[in-house]
């Protein structure tokens, strides 16, 4: 029937049945949503100033490599909008997911004082942030 604004809220018979369908689709976005969380991308961000300062950089010099990864992050946002249509959500989500692998192992690796050096500390950020 009409609502309040004297639209018609009402569905056809047809498409009530697809709104009985949301729980897989809530379900995958939430999922999604919670393993992109514990990813560690926002970690990465948020504690990547005491990363650098931890690996010998100057403050000044940690605050370039936070710039580099707001540009890394924005770039790469980017593209992905920009190439969302022709490539499809699956395979960038699985592109994403495996840089940013890639990048944890990089950042366990430099975490685990095998003598990397923040170069190799700023490249593993860089990976989580761009697949993230």
């Amino acid at each position: 029937g009409p609502g309040a604004a004297g639209l018609d809220t009402s569905l056809p018979v047809e498409e009530i049945d697809a709104v009985d369908n949301w729980q897989v689709p809530l379900a995958v976005a939430v999922l999604i949503g919670a393993f992109m969380h514990l990813s560690g991308g926002v970690a990465v961000r948020n504690y990547a100033g005491e990363v650098f300062r931890q690996h010998g950089l100057s403050e000044h010099r940690g605050g370039q490599f936070l710039m580099f990864l707001g540009v890394v992050k924005v770039a790469c946002t980017g593209l992905a909008i920009a190439v969302v249509d022709t490539v499809g959500r699956r395979p960038l989500m699985l592109a994403g997911t495996a840089t940013m692998a890639l990048g944890m192992a990089v950042l366990s690796a430099a975490f685990a004082d095998l003598g990397l050096g923040a170069a190799v500390t700023l490249g593993g950020g860089a990976g989580v942030i761009a697949g993230y």
